[in-house]
């Protein structure tokens, strides 16, 4: 029956909020104020990594583990380009979130295979330290990609407002 209700609210766009999570399961659409939550929480582990033909961050903090995966359209293969190392990632354990920066897509080039190559920046700022994502997203020209929070069958809804 949740399953359910997850999907209606998804399909629908209804407005939510998420509250304290593990997150794997299921999937919520981009929005602003699913990175504006975890701004004040502290990072307790975070990897970037390509497994296949996804790629992801994935941020544990005291409230949770968020994992972003990209994700594409039916026509479109997107993916974080260039991701940091394990080493380059350390010094972000410990650090408060103090806030993201999503950044608008860009076409770039041509792409091969594709006809149009779109580059979207995600910038983390944690403590002193930032790391930017770069998304990149290959289709027709038609579709697009996104970063997708993964939520856990704990799923805790707010609906409304």
């Amino acid at each position: 029956m949740l399953r359910v209700l997850c999907d209606y609210l998804l399909e629908h766009e209804v407005l939510i909020d998420l509250l304290p999570l593990k997150h794997d399961w299921p999937s919520v659409a981009f929005r602003q104020t699913e990175w504006e939550a975890m701004e004040g929480e502290t990072i307790k582990s975070i990897v970037a990594q390509e497994s296949g033909k996804e790629s992801f961050l994935q941020i544990e903090t005291e409230a949770g583990v968020y994992r972003w995966v990209s994700e594409g359209d039916c026509c479109a293969q997107a993916y974080l380009h260039d991701l940091p190392d394990e080493k380059a990632l350390k010094s972000f354990i410990g650090q408060k979130i103090v806030r993201w920066e999503v950044g608008d897509v860009t076409i770039q080039t041509d792409s091969p295979g594709y006809e149009q190559l779109d580059v979207q920046f995600y910038t983390l700022h944690a403590g002193r330290e930032m790391l930017q994502l770069e998304l990149r997203t290959e289709h027709n020209g038609y579709y697009g990609g996104w970063l997708q929070l993964k939520s856990s069958p704990e799923c805790h809804w707010i609906v409304g407002r």
